[in-house]
């Protein structure tokens, strides 16, 4: 389970990240779990570097799909900084790394296998078009990440920009989704 670091320092910009307890829901089927991204709980900002390529945004979310792991990263703080264009990789061993513009791409899906070299194991979800992922989805992208207990169509996610919020639907999938988030506080 990811674990919540909080040792970093926040900007005036930016609340302190909770104190509460990482949970993990277990998603019941057409059910979505809308996580309100206007407030925003970071899992892991420490970690992320180790895990997911060097990255230089928050992970609000890990998302358990049949065994395969996604993770959600924030860019936004990067647009209050003033930074609109963010080189996703902050690795040193990586000087061509992806970049995306954070104003259009806030919210980043990866998976294990993102090196933040290529689109390979990402996918931006800037709208409300859910973005399915599952063995008949995406394969161009997360092939390699698809367990073999992944579904056909195992889950969706999409950000709603005008509520500001990010919401995750299981599909009836065999063996179910957890999402492992930071509950905001009010």
């Amino acid at each position: 389970m990811v674990q919540a670091d909080n040792s970093h320092e926040t900007t005036p910009d930016r609340r302190p990240e909770a104190s509460l307890p990482p949970k993990v829901e277990r998603l019941r089927s057409g059910k979505p779990l809308t996580l309100l991204a206007d407030r925003p709980s970071v899992l892991s900002k420490g970690e992320t570097a180790a895990r997911y390529g060097g990255l230089c945004g928050d992970v609000i979310a890990v998302i358990n799909a049949g065994g395969s792991e996604f993770a959600v990263v924030d860019f936004r703080h990067q647009v209050k900084s003033g930074t609109t264009i963010v080189k996703i990789s902050n690795r040193p061993d990586s000087p061509d790394g992806l970049a995306i513009d954070v104003r259009r791409t806030p919210l980043l899906l990866i998976s294990r296998s993102f090196d933040g070299k290529s689109e390979a194991g990402s996918k931006g979800i800037w709208g409300q078009d859910p973005i399915t992922i599952g063995r008949d989805h995406l394969a161009d992208r997360f092939d390699a990440d698809y367990s073999p207990f992944v579904s056909r169509k195992h889950f969706s996610i999409s950000y709603d920009r005008a509520n500001d919020s990010v919401s995750i639907t299981d599909h009836a999938s065999a063996n179910g989704t957890e999402v492992t988030y930071v509950p905001s506080l009010m």
